[in-house]
């Protein structure tokens, strides 16, 4: 049972609405999921409700519910091969031992095992626990991006917009191999670094993709926001997952055609690694160094699509 939703709400089940909606209401400009019960979103639920023979509240009760799930969607899978492990936030871990955890937001330093969102989710009485990633056993090999072979894929994608001489790459990958990017912060002495963790035979797609991160990191005001923002956004995957009983909503599926603040960290990497054309010119036009506004917007907010909806791509 979903719990009574209205404007100024936040958490799974709005996820849930704002995916319904966006699968019931007539077309139009669909809903990000985000979590956040605004403006729009009460829009989009009083259009609803005006073509239901519903009262016309914008306050979503047990009948708006029961109209919006006539056409749930059937449970579904999660794509097979997931692009990078940004998401786990056992990784959060690595940047730890690195000694730069006082750069991690208190709201992601608590996402720890058994602490998934920093939203509050009273419905649910208990959230699956992001897996932990057990400590690396050996110190990585690191090699420099600049002058290696994974430097002319970075030109051939993102031109001039990164820095390489302030990237690395590492022999080592997360869970199931998966590759992951991490970051330090700039100090009075050195500015940030960005570790690609991509193991020792990655697929251009791979480094592509985490090349994004690496884009991510040095055109932010914050370099370590995006990975505050991968752990966000599939923490709110899960939840919404959960409530809904789908395994549909994920923090990579992306909707073409949104402007780029409005996708988050791994929707943007992933539209670089598919080589959509806005995103990836977007990208090649920021210049070395600069902070992307756009960028900051699009990292300040977690977002998710529910990738079993027509046009969602992943």
């Amino acid at each position: 049972m979903h719990k009574t939703l209205s404007i100024g709400m936040k958490g799974a089940d709005v996820c849930v609405l704002q995916s319904r909606l966006n699968a019931s209401v007539p077309p139009g400009s669909p809903l990000a999921i985000d979590g956040v019960f605004w403006s729009r979103t009460e829009r989009r639920v009083k259009e609803f409700q005006s073509g239901n023979q519903l009262k016309i509240d914008g306050i979503v009760g047990p009948r708006t519910w029961e109209r919006l799930m006539v056409n749930a969607p059937a449970p579904s899978s999660l794509p097979s091969e997931i692009s990078c492990d940004n998401t786990n936030s056992a990784h959060l871990d690595e940047v730890d031992d690195t000694a730069v955890a006082d750069s991690v937001p208190a709201a992601v330093a608590a996402a720890r095992p058994g602490v998934l969102l920093a939203f509050s989710l009273p419905s649910l009485p208990s959230l699956p626990k992001l897996p932990s990633l057990p400590k690396l056993p050996t110190l990585p090999k690191l090699r420099p991006l600049a002058g290696s072979p994974e430097e002319a894929i970075m030109i051939s994608v993102y031109g001039s917009s990164i820095d390489s001489s302030k990237v690395f790459m590492s022999d080592k990958t997360g869970i199931g191999g998966r590759a992951f990017t991490i970051a330090t912060p700039a100090t009075i002495l050195t500015a940030s670094r960005q570790v690609m963790n991509v193991g020792t035979s990655p697929t251009r797609d791979t480094i592509v993709h985490e090349l994004g991160h690496v884009w991510q990191s040095q055109h932010a005001t914050d370099p370590m926001q995006y990975m505050t923002n991968s752990v966000e956004s599939q923490g709110l995957a899960e939840a919404a997952n959960f409530a809904l009983k789908v395994k549909s909503f994920s923090a990579y599926g992306y909707r073409p055609g949104k402007k780029f603040s409005e996708y988050a960290a791994e929707q943007i990497a992933q539209q670089a690694m598919r080589g959509e054309t806005a995103i990836v010119s977007h990208m090649k036009g920021v210049a070395a160094g600069k902070v992307d506004p756009e960028n900051d917007t699009g990292l300040g907010t977690p977002h998710i699509e529910d990738t079993s909806a027509p046009g969602v791509k992943k």
